[in-house]
């Protein structure tokens, strides 16, 4: 979790390439509605979120129950999402079959602004920026890792702290 240009969805990937579990894009649950609002630089809201918390949540369900296994190390899937409110998050963990831990993107705005300012071809317009970081509540039980490091320095501590936290 975190906001747009923390890095998301490239340290979920990574993440889940060396966990050997699926990687779910949060984006791609988002309905047409939301896109284009987003697309015309309007930030959603946790009314306008909830169809797609419910539809993220479907998602992870339908793999963690059709699987029947863990996966690598108890783990389900990793699933790349903003989760910026504690209303979203307890949203997910409600919906979810399989527990769910958080993860938190930290980065700075300065960084982020940069990141989305020479991102082409993503709905989420770079003018959201300070949109995202005024909607974001800290969250309070999530492992938290700051996401301006090489992508593999990241998901080597993330390894680390899921493997304590799961003890």
């Amino acid at each position: 979790m975190g906001v747009s240009g923390s890095g998301k969805s490239t340290v979920g990937r990574a993440l889940a390439d060396r966990l050997g579990v699926p990687f779910f894009e949060g984006d791609e649950f988002h309905s047409e509605a939301n896109v284009q609002s987003m697309s015309a630089g309007i930030a959603l809201t946790d009314v306008d979120r909830a169809p797609w918390v419910a539809a993220m949540a479907a998602g992870l369900n339908a793999r963690a129950i059709g699987d029947g296994d863990e996966g690598r190390g108890g783990f389900f899937g990793v699933l790349a999402c903003s989760a910026l409110t504690r209303s979203v998050r307890e949203a997910l963990r409600l919906q979810l079959q399989p527990p769910c831990t958080f993860v938190h993107l930290v980065v700075d705005r300065q960084t982020v602004q940069s990141r989305l300012d020479g991102r082409a071809g993503h709905f989420m317009k770079s003018t959201l920026c300070d949109s995202q970081f005024a909607a974001l509540q800290e969250p309070e039980d999530a492992l938290r890792v700051k996401a301006d490091r090489p992508v593999s320095e990241i998901v080597d501590q993330l390894l680390r702290q899921l493997r304590s936290h799961k003890e």
